[in-house]
């Protein structure tokens, strides 16, 4: 998983992935106000550990590594990556963090509450994702 952006790759594609993200996020941070620069989060692990883990050992030492490994990238992802709401604590993607701050009515407001019956006529389970933002997933009972 990258750390940067929170999309999961395969062990061979994430070392080519990581730096090109890397630069993605540098361009579109130097575009920002002074200000609300942020810097790149940095990779969770100790090189060598990430390099274990990024190697595709077989065995179990080799997928604990990228266990470890993709938990803290995802970590990192949530609390570096994603920005929290003032309101409610949620954390988004900064583009959709706007949109969502427009409609945000702060912690215990019942707005998950009321995903759930929605015009579907079903029932839904919200889940805060990797990409930042709500979403919804009909649960069929």
């Amino acid at each position: 998983m990258c750390h940067i952006c929170g999309r999961e790759y395969g062990s061979r594609s994430l070392d080519i992935h990581v730096k090109q993200c890397k630069k993605k996020w540098e361009v579109q941070e130097s575009q920002k106000p002074p200000g609300d620069r942020r810097p790149c989060p940095s990779t969770p692990k100790k090189a060598v550990e990430f390099n274990q883990a990024l190697s595709g050992s077989k065995g179990g030492a080799g997928y604990a590594a990228l266990d470890t490994y993709n938990q803290q990238a995802f970590d990192t992802y949530n609390t570096k990556a994603l920005v929290p709401c003032q309101n409610c604590g949620r954390t988004f993607l900064p583009d959709s963090l706007v949109k969502h701050a427009k409609m945000c009515k702060g912690a215990g407001s019942g707005s998950i509450s009321q995903m759930k019956n929605n015009s579907y006529g079903g029932e839904t389970a919200a889940s805060s994702s990797s990409g930042g933002g709500m979403m919804s997933r009909r649960i069929d009972a």
